[in-house]
């Protein structure tokens, strides 16, 4: 009878000996983001890395076998699935590709205690020889008595040395916001100011003075682009497709050129460097590293307007009411706008198909699915179900889109129509509200000392102190300015035009224009139906346009709190 015996597993402290002449050995390259703007960017940079290892494998006669680099990646990562390359190095040698793993030093291959036991721990099961081309340290010696402690000392001076430089970082970033400056990567569409030439008589130290991002000459026109698709209402994917059409090239200054996705699109558009930090300012937001919102002084490409209609649109795609493609050709128009009138929840659009009219879109209440309570699916005609019930818990789309263009756009401009929208837009605000803000203005300008001087002599904690100026901070952000009202007119004048235009352009637009006129028309869920009457009578404008629907169509709608205008029997 055969005897079987269990395979044993090499042990995570077993000895490796020095591959003789001929082994195969694989380098392994890494630099940090900030060794590119430190003193010491030569002495990181891959060509030396790369000349130490080539010069140390050689003089024992070791075959490459090729190189795994990891360029602008921090070695003070915590997981090794952070490190792309690194793990992708580890698996490799697990597979056995190679025999040798050399780096230049100890803090090129980990700046993390952990991470670095545990990659040479899987080095060794793996049969690999490690070592670092400045020879003071190898696979087998930081297991030796003595060494192994001498080891985890210099992992935890490259270890403290990340965390020092993180904390200098952080303070420097917060510094830079505060001046109004950026502190961190660039948003796409933005470069760098070229730097002046030093003066003739510069000390040998002479460092270029502090100067705010400026617009990129070809994608800083294509960002504004960018932002006017996503408030529009498109999609990730759609505005990635327009912008290949469009032959747009994404660069990136360590990948290269790459492909317009929903990855980078997802991070460009919630980036706030771009965003104008105050309705009226024209400059954009910077982030502390506490995440209190500064004023930059570099452009905005978005303005306050655009990129709030860019947080709903998105907000409404990933609801999933308007993120879809269409079925049998109907576009989902009024997908995050219809709202029942006797529950005020969303009805969701569905697709029907009848003998005689074919595919039709409709929308229906859906409280119930959602957990609330509709009096219309408990009424005595829906129990009865007598013919003809139905319409009672949905309506359909091409009945929506005949009322609101009755509704709504077909209105006969009566005489001196813009001049009543013009003045009803340049009357000036009280004198006691204007005094109101004023004082308003004032007292939360006294508390935010007030909080800071507490935060200085210890009494109230960083956490509370930050809570309290973002708090405060909103709050002057809300308060009207004599600017942001400058602003306000403007875009209500102008909304007047877009609204009068707007008849012609609904009859030729198709089903996509016309629904992303929808969203400029009206806000998230302002159309309200009544589907007892199969009717609109409620609908909730944009702010610009509140003046226009109160002057022209006085005669079909009345105005009430929040904005919105109820419909006239």
């Amino acid at each position: 009878m055969a005897v079987r015996f269990r395979t044993r597993r090499p042990s995570k402290w077993a000895t490796i000996p020095e591959p003789p002449a001929g082994a195969r050995y694989r380098g392994y390259l890494r630099y940090s983001e900030r060794d590119l703007h430190t003193a010491s960017a030569d002495k990181s940079t891959f060509q030396l890395q790369r000349a130490e290892i080539e010069a140390y494998a050689s003089a024992r006669g070791w075959v490459c076998a090729g190189w795994d680099e990891e360029p602008a990646i921090s070695g003070a990562a915590d997981e090794i699935a952070l490190r792309p390359a690194f793990q992708k190095h580890l698996a490799d040698a697990a597979s056995g590709l190679f025999d040798v793993s050399l780096c230049f030093m100890t803090d090129r291959w980990a700046r993390d205690t952990a991470i670095g036991l545990d990659s040479l721990k899987r080095l060794r099961r793996a049969g690999v020889y490690w070592a670092t081309a400045d020879g003071r340290w190898d696979i087998n010696k930081v297991i030796e008595d003595g060494f192994s402690i001498a080891f985890v000392v210099d992992a935890e001076v490259n270890a403290n040395y990340a965390r020092k430089s993180s904390q200098k970082a952080i303070v420097a970033r917060r510094v830079r916001a505060r001046a109004g400056l950026h502190n961190g990567r660039l948003a796409w569409g933005y470069q760098r100011p070229a730097p002046p030439a030093p003066p003739a008589d510069a000390p040998y130290n002479w460092k270029p003075p502090a100067t705010p991002a400026e617009p990129h000459p070809t994608n800083f026109a294509r960002l504004v682009q960018i932002g006017e698709w996503a408030a529009a209402g498109l999609s990730d994917r759609e505005i990635a497709d327009r912008a290949l059409l469009s032959g747009w090239v994404l660069e990136h200054r360590h990948k290269g050129v790459r492909m317009w996705g929903k990855s980078f699109l997802s991070e460009l558009l919630t980036n706030p460097f771009p965003r104008e930090y105050a309705q009226g300012s024209g400059h954009g937001t910077i982030i502390t590293p506490d995440g209190e919102r500064i004023e930059g002084k570099h452009p905005a490409a978005w303005s306050w307007d655009v990129w709030h209609r860019m947080d709903e649109a998105r907000a409404l795609n990933r609801r999933g009411t308007r993120g879809r493609e269409p079925s049998h050709g109907l576009v989902r128009l009024f997908s995050g706008l219809v709202v029942c009138a006797n529950c005020g929840q969303a009805m969701h659009h569905q697709v029907r198909h009848g003998p005689i009219s074919g595919y039709y879109g409709s929308y229906y209440c859906q409280a119930a699915l959602r957990g609330y309570t509709c009096t219309l699916r408990t009424a005595a005609q829906i129990k009865t179900g007598s013919w003809g019930t139905r319409g009672f818990r949905g309506i359909r789309s091409a009945v929506l889109e005949e009322q609101f263009a009755a509704l709504v756009l077909d209105w006969d401009p009566r005489p001196g129509w813009r001049e009543q929208i013009a003045d009803d837009v340049n009357r000036e605000e009280s004198t006691s509200a204007r005094e109101d803000a004023a004082t308003w203005r004032a007292n939360l300008q006294e508390e935010r000392k007030r909080v800071l001087l507490q935060h200085r002599y210890g009494r109230i904690a960083d956490e509370e102190m930050l809570e309290e100026t973002a708090r405060i901070d909103g709050m002057l952000a809300a308060l009207p300015t004599p600017e942001g009202r400058t602003v306000e007119r403007a875009a209500q004048l102008t909304a007047a035009d877009t609204l009068s235009r707007m008849r012609d352009y609904w009859d030729h637009a198709t089903s996509e224009q016309r629904s992303e006129a929808l969203r400029t028309i009206l806000q998230p869920f302002g159309l309200v139906v009544d589907l007892t009457t199969q009717t609109i009578i409620r609908i909730k404008p944009r702010p610009a346009l509140i003046p226009t629907f109160r002057v022209v169509l006085a005669h079909r709608w009345q105005e009430s709190e929040g904005g919105w205008f109820t419909r006239l029997a």
